[in-house]
This record gives structure tokens, sequence and C-alpha cells, in this order.
């Protein structure tokens, strides 16, 4: 659990974020406005609702952004939310920075405060080990360079949403031990112990596949299942979203629902991507 300073008098410093902003770069959008420098600008005046506002059409747009912009629109957002003494809105921020590149740097972040640095750098995922390659269907090559599209609400114009093909069967005997002599099979489902709701935010690459090193829980009331069906999630296969004939990276949710029925017995849904 990563744990923010509790001190609330965050006082916003014009010289100190403009530092930050200028250690990260960014793309301009061509044929739009630039609601990135916009934000920006906002920012650097202490304008937080204004500033947070302008990053919500970047990170949440319909028109395709690149990489590089969605990722600073996050972590600007994340010291906005620090700004603004809502730690979680933090770490969901980071988080969703960390998602799209795992190896962005933000070194301005320790001169505006150095718990807002160290939060990030704990967010960072780790590198995962490589896996051993096993019938490994065929990467098709990527469109786009490392682009990555929002599909989280919708896509942008023109990129058509992935969509779940097969997901691996979650067994009785896949479930975690439970404490209840009546409901064995619905441990951790949410403080009635019958119903419990996970939400990941992930990328689907271009070959159908979850990035291992994306997958981030957004919401979650039912804990103990989390690893449960973040394995299957690595195994699960989607059809990857497309632009035109040409199929690209894309950012998307799912959403479990999970039900305990009695002894030894569950049912669970998706929702998403």
């Amino acid at each position: 659990m990563v744990l923010l300073s509790t001190v609330r008098s965050r006082v916003l410093s014009g010289a100190l974020v403009l530092q930050l902003l200028l250690g990260m770069s960014a793309l301009c959008a061509q044929g739009r406005p630039d609601y990135l420098t916009l934000a920006r600008g906002q920012l650097s005046q202490g304008n937080r609702d204004s500033a947070l506002a302008l990053l919500r059409l970047v990170t949440d747009s319909q028109a395709p952004e690149t990489m590089p912009r969605q990722v600073e629109a996050w972590v600007l957002t994340g010291v906005l939310a620090f700004y603004g003494a809502d730690d979680s809105a933090v770490v969901v921020a980071f988080r969703r920075a960390f998602a799209l590149d795992p190896g962005v740097q933000a070194k301005g972040l320790a001169a505006i405060d150095s718990t807002l640095a160290s939060t990030f750098e704990a967010l960072r995922p780790a590198v995962a080990a490589p896996q051993p390659a096993a019938a490994a269907a065929p990467v098709l090559p990527a469109a786009g360079g490392d682009s990555v599209y929002d599909c989280i609400k919708r896509c942008p114009a023109g990129v058509a949403k992935p969509a779940l093909i097969h997901f691996p069967e979650v067994t009785p005997q896949d479930a975690p031990a439970s404490g209840s002599q009546i409901y064995p099979g619905a441990s951790g489902l949410g403080p009635s112990g019958m119903h419990g709701i996970i939400e990941y935010h992930f990328i689907v690459n271009e070959a159908g596949s979850a990035e291992p090193g994306s997958v981030v829980v957004s919401m979650s009331s039912a804990g103990p299942w989390q690893g449960v069906f973040l394995q299957r999630l690595l195994q699960a296969r989607f059809r990857p979203a497309m632009l035109g004939p040409r199929p690209v990276r894309a950012l998307v949710h799912l959403r479990v629902d999970v039900r305990g029925e009695g002894m030894d017995a569950f049912r669970y849904s998706f929702a998403g991507p």
C-alpha cells in the first residue's frame, strides 16, 4: 500500500510545476486545439479545475493522442490530485501513466514534493521476467508505432474496439481459501461474503493478449480473487483493436462480477472490454 503525506497544506508552485513540464517531452496534436499545452498554462497559473478539465480532453478524448502526450497528461493529473489532497486519485493517475509507458520518467516531481516522487517510483511496475515461449501466436507488426488508443469508455473515431474471445475457466479448485464453513466458495466476496466485483484496466496488444506490465486493478470488492482472475486474464485471448485493416494497441477495461452460490459454488460474468 502506497501512502502519501497526510499534510493537506499543499500550495501549488508554478515554478516547480514548470520544471516538471520542461522535464517531460510531448508532441503537438495536429488539427485540433492543443489541450495539453493549454492545461500546462492553467496549471502553472494555479487554476486547478481548468487544468483538470483540459487534461481530461487529452486522456478521455475520442480524437487520437500520441502515447507520450497521454502519459504526460496522466502524470499532471496525478500532480493536480496531490494538490487537491486526493491521494487515491494520485495513485490511479500514476498507474494509468505506467500502464501506457512503464519506463516513463518524471524527475521534476521530486522538486515539487519528495513524497510525490516516492509514490511515483513505488508504483513503477517491475520488469517482468521473460516467460518461456509455448506455441505463442505470431505477433503482428505494430501499426502507428507505440501509440495506445484509449478504449476504456469508447475508442477514438476510426478505431474498432477489442473483444474478448476466450477466457480460461475459473473452477472451484481455484477459489481462494475461505474461513467460512457455510459458504467456502464465496471467500472474500465483499461485505456480505456473497458478491464481489473486480475491474481491471490493461492494454491489449496487436496480437490479442493483455500486456502483463499494463494491468491495473482500478476497483475491487473481491480482493482475494484478484490474483485468480489476473492469472486467467494474462492467458485470455482478445480480438485486437483495429485501425482500418491493421491491429493496434488499446487501453481497455474488463469488469468481473463474482457471486457465491452456496457450498463450494460460485459463478462469474464479464462486462467489457
